[in-house]
């Protein structure tokens, strides 16, 4: 599978340097790199890379158990992560998540895995999550989401 990174800070955001550190991300994309796609369906590819996440350690974690189902799809100590093969109406909702859980200092940094535009105009559906588009909205409400992004943005 091709993959890009691309690390998001929030405007005017001390220390970049000290995130991104731990060898936990250069595993996951190793990982992941190595998953042969299957572009016909992106659930059965969610799947595979939720099952590296697993194995790397990572937990589902509820946001609040009185929420019930609401919940990000891991955290491994002090990062959060998701990956978005669904609706781009998901990803704010995603982004809301996950400052909750920065505002409660139980993140400090997120992995955030999506398609790049090529391939969700190549896959079944347009309105499927798409880093690009991802962007401009982190951009626009950059007053708002307050915490450190490693985008691991999936090929065609």
């Amino acid at each position: 599978m091709q993959l890009r990174s691309y690390k998001h800070f929030p405007k005017n955001y001390k220390a970049k340097e000290t995130f991104f550190k731990d060898s936990i991300y250069e595993e996951f994309l190793k990982r992941v790199k190595k998953i042969n796609p299957n572009w016909r369906s992106l659930p059965a590819m969610r799947r595979e890379i939720e099952d590296i996440a697993l194995d790397l350690g990572f937990s589902k974690h509820p946001l609040d158990y009185e929420l019930g189902a609401t919940s990000i799809k891991g955290k491994k100590r002090d990062i959060g992560y998701n990956i978005q093969l669904g609706n781009q109406a998901f990803f704010l909702a995603d982004m809301v998540k996950f400052q909750h859980l920065y505002n409660n200092n139980e993140i400090n940094e997120v992995i955030y895995i999506c398609l790049d535009e090529y391939s969700v105009s190549e896959s079944y559906s347009s309105s499927v999550v798409c880093f690009e588009k991802s962007l401009k909205f982190i951009k626009v409400f950059d007053e708002i989401f307050k915490f450190p992004i490693y985008f691991m943005v999936i090929m065609k």
